[in-house]
């Protein structure tokens, strides 16, 4: 019995709550609706507080409530993890609003958004890119605020993404079989990224990809292709001699190296 009582009143508070909404997007006032949507605002009710607000901004448009309104609309999408469109309507509220004390608020959220929209490192990293420029922005325009220094820990954090996705695309195409294409995307990864700790392995998978490139290539581009996987070699035991993969590195060495002897009478530096 108490738990169909119970349940009766949950249903009965649901009940109540659904219809005081429905007045409330109703109500032809709309400052009594703008009441409304504070008070779910205050609740954490950010969903309904949107609906409410969603109507009201356009209305209320270059008034003395405009830009408190629209910055509480910006929130409620944020807070409700629809970052892209949070990041369009605190980028408004700043383009709109420059001299408001919250202008600045609003530009780093616009970021932040961003930041928050950046997907995991193995799916497309556009918007990781858009995230960093807004980032940059932003501390470009207010260099000397401690929302720079937190904007400046975000953008070491999405680089580390557009570094793993880069590095994983060149390895992707190594598996494709795709030689040149990983050669060329191991040689991007050096120049892009010359402080990762990833750098090692991409000079390694470089040196493998050029010797199946050159492996499998027509006779008459074997030859170019076996010296620069000696070049590969060579500038990788210079960089990294005491590398875990040098065991490794050296087989593909001494394969091109005898390639080049049996097939083309040439010897190679040791």
């Amino acid at each position: 019995m108490k738990r169909i009582i119970l349940v009766l009143s949950l249903l009965l508070a649901v009940g109540s709550s659904c219809s005081k909404f429905s007045k409330a997007l109703k109500e032809p006032r709309w400052d009594k609706r703008l009441e409304s949507a504070t008070q779910y605002y205050n609740k954490g009710d950010y969903y309904r507080a949107s609906l409410l607000l969603e109507d009201i901004v356009p209305i209320v448009k270059g008034g003395a409530q405009a830009e408190e309104i629209l910055l509480k609309y910006a929130y409620c999408q944020f807070y409700q993890k629809q970052y892209l469109l949070a990041s369009f309507h605190f980028k408004n509220f700043y383009d709109t609003y420059r001299r408001s004390e919250k202008a600045q608020e609003a530009y780093y959220m616009h970021a932040f958004s961003l930041y928050q929209a950046s997907p995991e490192p193995h799916l497309d990293q556009e918007s990781t890119s858009d995230a960093i420029n807004a980032l940059q922005n932003y501390i470009s325009s207010y260099p000397d605020t401690e929302y720079a220094k937190q904007a400046t820990s975000l953008i070491d954090v999405l680089r580390k993404k557009l570094e793993q996705k880069a590095f994983e695309n060149a390895k992707l195409y190594y598996k494709l079989e795709s030689y040149q294409a990983a050669i060329i995307n191991f040689n991007l990864f050096e120049r892009d990224f010359p402080d990762s700790k990833l750098q090692e392995q991409a000079a390694f998978f470089k040196i493998q990809a050029q010797y199946d490139y050159a492996r499998k290539s027509a006779f008459s581009k074997q030859k170019e292709r076996y010296w620069q996987v000696v070049t590969f070699y060579q500038k990788f035991i210079d960089k990294y001699p005491n590398s875990s993969y040098l065991k490794a590195a050296e087989s593909f060495f001494q394969a091109a190296d005898k390639a080049l002897r049996q097939d083309f009478d040439v010897a190679t530096p040791k």
